[in-house]
């Protein structure tokens, strides 16, 4: 994780904090945080995260949903079971927006 953390100092003074490659580096440490052990830590850097992608690459933007759903991850392996399976319920329904859902003709089984 310290090639990462080296890796988004680097970024936020060349390309700056709300830059994509930015977030999206921001993003994968907090991913990387909580997969070695550090759920609630993750928790607070996606929810640190998720809206300035929200406001900067927009709700449908795909790094966006996969913060969305990182976070609901990392909230349900912190013990917060309630806000995960919400978080979750809320990111399909985007999902499914952005992509048609089923106006688009796609249906589940």
């Amino acid at each position: 994780m310290a090639v990462l953390e080296e890796l988004l100092a680097d970024r936020r003074r060349i390309q700056g904090p709300e830059d994509p490659d930015t977030c999206d580096t921001r993003h994968w440490l907090a991913f990387w945080r909580g997969r070695t052990g550090d759920a609630a830590g993750a928790v607070a850097e996606l929810e640190a995260l998720l809206p300035l992608r929200r406001r900067v690459e927009g709700p449908d933007d795909r790094g966006t949903l996969d913060t969305r759903e990182a976070l609901a991850v990392f909230r349900w392996s912190a013990g917060d079971r309630t806000g995960a399976v919400t978080a979750l319920r809320a990111s399909w329904t985007t999902t499914g927006e952005s992509w048609g859902g089923p106006s688009a003709g796609l249906r589940h089984p």
